[in-house]
């Protein structure tokens, strides 16, 4: 017969429901972690289907809008202001419309780069309405957020309607996009709309919006 101290048995017992506990902690913290890295990457199906190893996910939108907000005169005021100033300025605005995104339960954010942020919405009968909205509550957010020069912020908004692709591309750093003509003519009106405030709002939108919003 083996005998083990009455102290000793106890004090195993206790490392392993620590090490149990601890190890549940563990397992808790990865798959938080997972369903955070999962809802940053793309819609929460998609990124589902991405994590149980799809890797093509695709979905095809029949109608919806795709909208692209410009900061206006980033290129200028990284020259005249420096790196530094223009990343906190930026960071700054892109904070800014997240929060207004965060408030919108109708839009979806693809990606933030540079000087632009592009989003889409595909909520029946309403998905031009729902960006033209968040443009608004964009604008009127980055009154409080002057450019490094101490002027205002001012934005150019793009929108178009119509049927476009999203996907998340690539395995090692994968990345959640929107692809199709209804995309490219988005990032066209933005980039040709008219520089606004929150005091004179404007957004160059394409006649597939526009018979939308005449309805």
């Amino acid at each position: 017969l083996l005998v083990v101290p009455l102290a000793m048995a106890a004090a195993s017992v206790r490392r392993i429901e620590t090490e149990t506990r601890e190890l549940l902690l563990s397992t808790q913290r990865h798959l938080q972690l997972e369903d955070e890295l999962a809802a940053a990457l793309a819609p929460p199906e998609l990124s589902r289907r991405f994590l149980r190893g799809d890797h093509l996910v695709v979905e095809a939108i029949e109608e919806g809008t795709a909208m692209f907000v410009y900061m206006e005169q980033y290129k200028e005021l990284a020259l005249s202001h420096g790196t530094h100033a223009l990343i906190a300025w930026a960071t700054a605005i892109f904070q800014c419309f997240d929060g207004c995104i965060d408030r919108s339960s109708s839009v979806t954010k693809v990606e933030t780069f540079n000087d632009f942020i592009l989003v889409f919405s595909t909520k029946p009968k309403e998905h031009v309405r729902v960006c033209l909205s968040l443009a608004c509550d964009m604008l009127k957010c980055v009154q409080s957020l002057p450019r490094p020069d101490g002027t205002p912020t001012t934005l150019k908004v793009g929108v178009s309607s119509g049927a476009f692709t999203t996907a998340i591309i690539g395995l090692q750093s994968p990345r959640f996009s929107i692809f199709g003509d209804t995309v490219n003519t988005a990032s066209r009106m933005a980039s040709t709309s008219v520089p606004c405030t929150a005091h004179s709002p404007f957004a160059h939108i394409s006649p597939s919006s526009w018979d939308l919003v005449s309805l």
